[in-house]
């Protein structure tokens, strides 16, 4: 479905209650958005076969309520049915895009016959993420745009997404059965990166590497959202992987995420100074081998290293 936020935004909010002016966001579903009073969210997913009575759920900033009798007005048709309603509560406009790109995503994910039992375990498997939503990130945005942009040029975006980690605080930013990849990043013109020992073993059947990418601040440069909505684009056939993709940016900043905190860089400066090393070739201390000495955390100058790989490897890196 070719919905947009920016179609979002020119709704109008004179909805009076069980009535409402909506926009489809679903090419197989009769599922809606709408625009609350003070300008938040409403999401209205069609219940075809809904039960007489089924408890409301609440997280933060966000309500859920089953079994709603709405009449929903999009363009010139009217349609009346029985809808679950998700909310976004708060004046918080800086979290509506998001929001909006999360539920979005997840909703192409929905059988076409959709009854309350099914919306509520829907509901309750984006719960996590309605909590992260809340709460205060864990991850600089420079490091995740560092990621999100080795997904964009990787000429692979799909089997990057899937290579992809699922919690910002693994291992490894990208891993799959015979590869490992660790994306680091500066904003100085020095390659000084701090590295876990464990960030540089290759994986047992394969192979691991090192990108190193050189980070410029810009005003007119590409943020973590746009770079996301150009990855989306990329994607716009695979409703899993972009529910992967907006979930993961939730997850790694939170309620810290909004366009007044977001970071621009430049993409062409990003494309001309990235580097791709082989894990061995990074200089790291030795002598490790004692089981007794864990949790070793270094600064590694990789400066003068030599390149190991050519970046045109990001284009069959995801498919090892």
């Amino acid at each position: 479905m070719n919905f947009s936020f920016s179609q979002f935004l020119a709704l109008p909010s004179e909805n009076s209650p069980g009535e409402f002016r909506a926009i489809p966001i679903s090419l197989h579903r009769r599922d809606f958005i709408a625009k609350g009073p003070g300008g938040s969210p409403i999401f209205l997913l069609n219940d075809s076969n809904s039960i007489n009575y089924y408890p409301s759920i609440n997280f933060r900033n966000i309500s859920v309520e089953f079994n709603v009798s709405c009449s929903v007005c999009s363009g010139n048709n009217e349609l009346k049915g029985d809808f679950c309603i998700i909310q976004f509560t708060e004046n918080l406009p800086e979290l509506y895009e998001i929001f909006v790109k999360c539920v979005c995503s997840a909703v192409e994910n929905l059988p076409e016959i959709t009854n309350t039992k099914k919306l509520e375990s829907f509901i309750l498997e984006l719960g996590e993420l309605f909590r992260t939503l809340n709460t205060p990130g864990g991850r600089e945005i420079s490091g995740l745009w560092s990621e999100l942009f080795i997904i964009f040029i990787s000429g692979d975006p799909k089997n990057a997404l899937h290579s992809w980690h699922n919690d910002p605080y693994d291992r490894f930013d990208f891993s799959n059965n015979r590869m490992r990849l660790e994306v680091k990043s500066t904003i100085y013109d020095i390659r000084v990166h701090e590295f876990s020992l464990e960030q540089l073993v290759p994986h047992v059947n394969g192979n691991g590497y090192i990108a190193s990418v050189l980070l410029k601040k810009t005003s007119f440069g590409c943020g973590v959202f746009e770079l996301a909505s150009k990855i989306e684009t990329l994607v716009k056939d695979s409703p899993e992987l972009k529910k992967k993709l907006w979930g993961n940016i939730i997850k790694a900043l939170g309620s810290d995420f909004s366009e007044k905190l977001d970071k621009y860089f430049d993409v062409d400066f990003a494309k001309k100074d990235i580097r791709l090393y082989l894990m061995d070739d990074i200089p790291k201390p030795s002598n490790t081998d004692d089981e007794r000495i864990t949790n070793i955390r270094f600064k590694s100058n990789i400066n003068d290293l030599p390149c190991s790989l050519a970046i045109s490897k990001l284009n069959n890196m995801f498919n090892e």
